[in-house]
């Protein structure tokens, strides 16, 4: 750590910004790095990026040493790749280091560059502006914020959507922007008269300001009503003379949201460029002007982002918004760009408007889709005043900034590495499923528990009861196993010199001569139950998604012990560092195993269940989880335990299924490594992994190290 410290590598402001859980952590940045961090797959700095670094440098994954001091103490000079990053990513990260301590940001920024004094407005007034606004008591309370952790953010492609965003250019023959433009104000009322009210006084005052400078009529305030206890004639009971004149009100009685109706306005709208001016917010009378200079000066940019004020209760400037340096980091700080100011028209029209699934951050993610396109331009000079706790933009809650970033990541996968065409095949409809159940005979109390279980399910389950021994072991269990008429089969796995996937095979095997009797499988080992509802769980997603696997959660418990929860699940494709799907906690659709080939291995005693699930991972099944317990497992096995018989073994076959995992890997690519990342839910409180660190990392580097790009 301490020669870390001397090399002055680290970046603590940076790593701070981008982790903020490590403020609480009661450590330095980097120490929280070196004791932590990069072994949950944190960067020391925007350009190195851990996971890859040990990835393609096996020499050092092996020698254990922390992968960053490794880089800067040899890595470097031995000329060793430490991230796969552009060159303007680590120009970037570099103009970051060398900001000033205590530097609040530039003035402004175009893209991925600070802008040139020469291009600022004329007459850049105080950071404070003119604004007073007057609050009533009781306004201004901060909106719940999501919590959660951030795994799509460390673990997903972020570098390559701030590479992306960096290097836009505006698109081949786009027309630039009027010389002098007009403006169209958008706001939706959705039940806030009193400040409505002041966004009508300020909006008097912005009139009253093109008046004085004796500027031509170029603004447009068009007001739709979201709110259907409010009547049109008491809104324009509210607005002064000057203002109603320069007003079109929309009321129809109904509530769409506030993204429908933005949309709604702005395929009404007159003006080149749309303010979307929220009820309540204050407006510099002076913005036109600022936006109007700027827009002369960019007349290819179509989407302005102002800096903005948190106000107080008396409506007096609290705090300015620490600003990015460009727009690459905009996905990591969704506030630190500043408010949407202006949009052109066209660009609104072009991106299909602003999206309904994220009503709570719409002007975010439209921000953000926009940077993806082309560069936005973000000005110092405060054009926009907000109540305290409503300054990222719209009193943004966390679950929903979270949800913005997943979408723009995953529209980034999908074009980075677009998934191939799967052609749809019709499934027989679900009426019966068949269910392997190994055993050897040692345990028959265990096993008449695991088929009354079977036979106590809602939806027809059919067990195979697969006998693993002797004909004499075969012929005891037929006779003293309980049976239910047309509900039981007994199979005979006579070859004991096979080791643990020798009677699944002869399961499967018997599945194949019965293809058209049975629409999904499942398994149980004779020391597993399935809960009541197991069949029901299974039929219903299988009936509703489509998917090929319906995989869910199981308990566990010891001999006479109480249930509690087991494996939690996670991205599916991390199934190729290790196994976190119960045996009796699945099933699957017979008509992917049919004439597929896939069958389990028999020359192991560990490990045999997780090869056959990246088996069935390396054909492209579609998995669906369903998020509750179906059955529980004893723990009472020598899989089930820390001591292993035969440990040499065990080592072996983790070495060989780890292997087989890296092979699968590198047959999906990278892009289903993040599309399984950004599409799982961690949030999920019923299958909410503690701390899946540890196997999501050991997942990416599967992945990266089977040749995926970053």
């Amino acid at each position: 750590m301490a020669r870390l410290r001397r090399s002055g590598a680290f970046d603590d402001a940076w790593y701070v910004a981008r982790y903020p859980d490590v403020a609480q952590s009661g450590l330095t940045p980097l120490a929280h790095y070196v004791r932590k961090g990069a072994w949950e797959g944190r960067r020391p700095r925007a350009d190195f990026d851990p996971l890859h670094y040990l990835s393609i440098h096996e020499d050092v994954a092996a020698s254990g040493v922390e992968p960053f001091t490794h880089y800067v103490l040899f890595g470097q000079s031995e000329g060793r790749a430490a991230a796969p990053g552009s060159q303007i990513l680590s120009e970037l990260a570099e103009r970051r280091r060398a900001r000033p301590e205590g530097d609040a940001g530039p003035e402004g920024w175009y893209g991925a560059r600070p802008l040139l004094q020469s291009e600022h407005f004329p007459h850049l007034r105080p950071a404070a502006g003119p604004f007073v606004v007057h609050l009533p008591q009781g306004s201004g309370a901060p909106e719940g914020a999501g919590g959660g952790n951030d795994w799509h953010m460390r673990l997903g492609p972020v570098d390559l959507l701030q590479e992306r965003i960096a290097t836009r250019q505006p698109p081949p023959h786009l027309a630039p922007s009027a010389a002098s433009p007009t403006f169209s104000l958008v706001t939706v009322f959705t039940g806030d008269r009193a400040g409505f009210a002041r966004s009508a006084g300020w909006v008097g005052a912005l009139l009253a300001e093109e008046k004085r400078r004796r500027e031509v009529a170029r603004v447009h305030w068009i007001v739709l009503n979201d709110d259907p206890a409010c009547g049109q004639d008491e809104l324009e009971a509210v607005l002064p003379r000057d203002v109603r004149a320069v007003t079109t009100l929309i009321s129809d009685g109904r509530r769409r949201g506030v993204s429908a109706r933005r949309n709604e306005g702005a395929a009404v709208a007159r003006g080149d460029f749309l303010l979307f001016l929220d009820a309540g917010d204050a407006l510099a009378p002076d913005a036109l002007r600022i936006l109007s200079s700027y827009i002369a000066a960019f007349p290819l940019c179509r989407c302005i982002c102002a800096g903005f004020l948190e106000l107080g209760r008396d409506g007096r400037p609290l705090a300015r918004q620490d600003r990015l340096l460009d727009a690459s980091e905009l996905l990591s700080h969704p506030a630190g760009a500043g408010a949407l100011a202006a949009v052109r028209k066209d660009l609104i029209a072009g991106l299909g408007g602003f999206d309904a699934r994220f009503e709570q951050a719409a002007s975010y993610e439209l921000m953000l889709r926009t940077a993806l396109q082309e560069p936005i331009l973000s000005i110092p000079e405060p054009l926009l005043g907000r109540s305290a706790g409503r300054t990222a933009g719209e009193g943004v809650a966390g679950q929903a900034i979270e949800a913005v970033r997943i979408a723009a990541l995953r529209a980034l996968v999908d074009d980075r590495w677009p998934e191939p065409p799967r052609p749809e095949i019709p499934h027989p409809p679900i009426e019966r499923g068949l269910c392997l159940v190994r055993t050897q005979g040692r345990r028959p109390e265990l096993l008449s528990q695991a088929l009354m279980s079977i036979y106590g399910q809602a939806e027809p389950l059919v067990a195979a009861v697969i006998v693993h021994g002797d004909a004499e072991t075969f012929e005891r269990v037929c006779a003293t196993a309980p049976k239910k008429e047309g509900a039981v089969v007994f199979l005979h796995a006579a070859d004991t010199s096979r080791r643990r996937g020798h009677p699944w095979n002869v399961g499967l095997d018997y599945l194949e001569q019965q293809r058209d009797q049975y629409q999904y499988l499942c398994f149980l080992d004779d020391d597993d139950i399935y809960y009541p509802h197991f069949t029901q769980r299974m039929v219903e997603a299988f009936r509703q998604t489509g998917a090929d696997v319906v995989y869910a959660l199981a308990n566990r418990r010891t001999p006479g012990g109480v249930s509690e929860a087991s494996h939690m699940p996670l991205p599916i494709s991390c199934l190729v560092a290790g196994n976190f799907i119960p045996t009796n906690s699945y099933a699957l659709r017979t008509g992917i195993l049919v004439g597929s080939g896939i069958r389990v291995l028999e020359d192991v005693d560990y490990f045999e269940d997780w090869d056959f699930l990246v088996s069935l991972l390396a054909t492209g099944c579609r998995f669906h989880l369903v998020p509750e317990a179906v059955g529980e497992f004893l723990l009472i096995g020598d899989g089930n335990s820390l001591s292993k018989r035969d440990p040499a073994h065990h080592a072996w076959c983790l070495s060989l299924l780890l292997a087989w995992g890296g092979k699968v890997a590198g047959h999906l690519g990278m892009g289903r490594f993040y599309r399984d990342l950004l599409d799982f839910d961690f949030r999920d409180g019923a299958a909410r992994h503690p701390s899946p660190g540890g196997h999501l990392i050991l997942a990416k580097k599967q992945f990266l190290r089977a040749g995926g790009a970053v």
